[in-house]
Parts: C-alpha cells; sequence; structure tokens
C-alpha cells in the first residue's frame, strides 16, 4: 500500500496476473499506461477508465506487466496498492442515511378520479375505484400521525411518491391529501393492499465495494402488530436478500453485511434478519461489485389501515 499526495505523480509497474487498487475518496486520480514503441519516445495513453474521482477502483488483472502512471489532480491524498488481492485502507463511504419518519399505509382500494377538495383551499380529494371503499380512518391515519400512500399519475404534472392524508373519514370512497388541486395533475393510481410498495431506493455506486470489501446494511422499522400479514423486503439488484412478514411484531431491525467476493456478494442466508448463528448455510448476492445497482426497502401490506413505518435506514461501504 502507499500514497499519493495531491499534485503528485507516480510512475509503478503491475506485474502481469495482477491488480491495481485505487482509493479516491474526496479525490482525483488519472491514470496512464505506458507503451514502447522502438525507436520512438514512450507513449503514454489512457485505459477505458482513466480517471477515478471520489470513489474506489480496482482494475481487473493485467494480462502482462503494465508500467502506469498515477497523477493526484484533487486535493486530499490517495491511496493505491498492487497485487492479485491489492489491499487500500477500509474507507467508510456513506451512501445514504436518513432518520426521518415514513409513516405508511395501503388502501383496500384504488383511486382513479381527483377534484378540488370539500375543504376550501387545503389539498386534493381522491375518489376511488368505481365507488369502491378505501379502508382508511383518521383514527389511524390522522391522528396516529402524518401518514403517507403512494401515488403514481398518468397523463399530468403531478409527480410520483408519497402524499400525506388529511382526511379519510369524511367519506368511505374518497380520502383527500396534501397537495394543491389543479387541473392537469393527471390520473392518480394509489398502491393498495398485497401491492409491494417502494420505501426508499439507494444506488450503491460501481466499484465502491473493493476486492476486500463489504457493503452493510441497517434499517429499523415500526409496524401495526395484528393478523394482517406486513411483509417488509430488502433487495439489491432486483434480487430479494430479506423478505419477513412481521405482523406479530412492533419494530424490526435489519443489520447485514455482505464481503466481496468478485463477482458475488456472501452473508447470511437470506432467511436471517440479524448478524449471529444460524442454521442455512451462508448466501450470494449475484451482483457485481464492478457495477452500479439499486438497493431497495419494500412493504406489502395484506389488510388496509395498517401501518409500517421506516424510522431510520443506513447503507454504507468498505472498500
Amino acid at each position: 500500500m502507499a500514497f499519493l499526495n495531491p499534485g503528485g505523480t507516480v510512475e509503478l509497474t503491475v506485474a502481469a496476473n495482477e491488480k491495481l487498487a485505487i482509493n479516491a475518496i474526496d479525490t482525483t486520480v488519472v491514470i496512464n499506461y505506458k507503451t514502447d514503441v522502438v525507436g520512438m519516445p514512450p507513449v503514454w495513453y489512457p485505459p477505458t477508465t482513466n480517471t477515478v474521482e471520489d470513489t474506489s477502483y480496482t482494475t481487473t488483472a493485467f494480462s502482462s506487466a503494465t508500467v502506469v502512471r498515477l497523477e493526484n489532480k484533487g486535493i486530499r491524498q490517495a491511496e493505491y496498492d498492487t497485487g492479485s488481492v491489492p489491499l487500500i485502507t477500509s474507507e467508510v463511504a456513506l451512501l445514504a442515511y436518513d432518520s426521518s419518519v415514513l409513516r405508511v399505509v395501503a388502501a383496500a382500494s384504488t383511486f382513479d378520479s381527483i377534484t378540488a377538495s370539500l375543504a376550501t383551499g387545503v389539498g386534493t380529494k381522491l375518489t376511488a375505484a368505481s365507488g369502491g371503499a378505501h379502508g382508511l380512518s383518521d383514527a389511524v391515519c390522522i391522528s396516529g400521525g402524518a401518514t403517507h400512500i403512494y401515488i403514481t399519475w398518468a397523463s399530468g404534472d403531478a409527480t410520483d411518491g408519497f402524499y400525506e392524508l388529511l382526511d379519510c373519514d369524511t367519506a368511505t370512497d374518497s380520502a383527500v391529501i396534501d397537495l394543491t388541486y389543479a387541473t392537469g395533475l393527471g390520473t392518480p393510481t394509489v398502491k393498495k393492499v398485497t401491492e409491494a410498495i417502494t420505501l426508499e431506493t439507494i444506488t450503491v455506486p460501481a466499484n465502491s465495494v473493493g476486492p476486500s470489501g463489504v457493503l452493510e446494511i441497517e434499517a429499523l422499522f415500526g409496524a401495526t402488530k395484528s393478523t394482517g400479514d406486513k411483509t417488509i423486503a430488502l433487495a439489491i439488484g432486483g434480487q430479494t436478500l430479506i423478505s419477513k412478514n412481521i405482523k406479530d411484531y412492533a419494530t424490526f431491525h435489519i443489520d447485514q453485511t455482505w464481503f466481496n467476493r468478485g463477482s458475488t456478494l456472501i452473508g447470511q442466508a437470506t432467511s436471517d434478519t440479524v448478524k449471529g448463528l444460524s442454521t442455512t448455510a451462508a448466501a450470494a448476492i449475484t451482483y457485481a461489485a464492478t457495477t452500479a445497482a439499486s438497493l431497495t426497502l419494500k412493504a406489502t401490506f395484506e389488510t388496509a389501515n395498517e401501518v409500517v413505518s421506516l424510522h431510520a435506514y443506513k447503507v454504507s461501504t468498505k472498500f
């Protein structure tokens, strides 16, 4: 392992079948390779990935010995190493953190039309499809705390996302959300029971988990304890890591560490939710650390008017 100061340049030889790893958190490192042409001065040329900026990066193994020049263009010291498994400092990169509470419910029926709220100037009124009952109540969705439903919009100006409920009790087939009414908002579709609701999406950048690195995920949930199923799912790159029905619990804490094994990440089996002993063999995520991927937290409800709260989450990597 070696360091490259801001403004510094270094030339090194990477042996055949070895890799080069660079830690350029908070700085920028430019990479060039050297080639010798008989009778001419040496030529430096950029590889496909020739700039590493505010991240970590590991090359594939070199097919032959190669002279490499690194230039630190940033304001912070960079790190580099070569070898079959190059080692650099376990730099922690915080990818996402949020401790604001997101309180969510699912309706029994979706909504398919909107009008101005009955309360003048306050919110937008949603009407349930075919007069269906939404199954929501003020006692849970208003008095219980600021509660949200997820809406997608078609053919209009409104933005897909979570909207706070302002009224559920005026009518069984309508509800008012915290959105200023205007013509052209579009046609709403509200996530309802049995449909997975994405609570959060976090991007895991390419090369953020190094050859000796880990991906760490923590999330804390609260829920209505009842007989109705409430399933929490954690996935990365579309592959489910955890799917847990928490209907019998008031809180649920995900705490997972996944270790880089090149083309996969290895960790506790997907049926396990906490660190510790397990009766199930280790599981692999078919996620290539060299490719960006989306990590998602989702909730699915069996019963309307029951709550899942995402209290906090943290996603970080160690290179």
